[in-house]
């Protein structure tokens, strides 16, 4: 009997130590940023350039180009990640959230580097709209007490989870598209 009990006391309180374990990747400044270095032996950077041109026009995901220099070898897209949140736990109606970033594309021959940076949620398109970590910071309402503390994170880790996915899978495209069939992507970015 006292083995049930310690169970049920360690399945209840599972769910309260477990939110937040699935958040965005931030950088040094408490900013939600994604980089990497993809190698392409044998490609010149105005070929790596041409690739993400192509890659921003024929891409199923809504990004518009703001900015090119192909003598600089710089490419920035906007990228727009789209995700479904309810308004509260137990409410079945549904926010359809929409979130951009800045896809900062550098090339050197045989490298491109990508850079996923300043992440804002939208409200409408003209908008500027605020920094997601804004977002996460004030997503919870006036919270009663602990029990619904945890019901708000853990649709807040749901938010995040979507993005995540999203960004996992715009980084993959960028791996397919601009590194060779099983190059591995480059962790040490300090020879960028």
């Amino acid at each position: 009997m006292k083995f049930l009990i310690v169970f049920a006391i360690i399945l209840i309180g599972v769910p309260i130590f477990a939110q937040d374990d699935f958040q965005l990747k931030y950088n040094d400044e408490d900013r939600v940023e994604y980089q990497g270095v993809i190698k392409h032996p044998g490609k010149t950077k105005n070929e790596l350039f041409k690739l993400a041109e192509l890659w921003c026009e024929n891409t199923d995901r809504r990004q518009k180009v703001e900015f090119k220099d192909e003598e600089m070898g710089k490419l920035i897209a906007k990228s727009e990640f789209a995700t479904i949140g309810k308004s509260n736990y137990f409410s079945n109606k549904e926010y359809h959230y929409v979130f951009t970033c800045d896809v900062v594309l550098e090339f050197k021959d045989g490298k491109t580097r990508y850079t996923l940076e300043k992440f804002k949620k939208k409200t409408s398109p003209d908008e500027p709209g605020s920094t997601i970590e804004y977002f996460i910071e004030n997503y919870t309402p006036k919270i009663k007490s602990d029990k619904k503390r945890a019901q708000y994170a853990k649709m807040l880790d749901e938010i995040e989870l979507a993005i995540q996915d999203q960004v996992w899978d715009l980084i993959d495209e960028l791996k397919k598209t601009f590194g060779p069939a099983g190059e591995e992507e480059d962790e040490d970015e300090d020879d960028w």
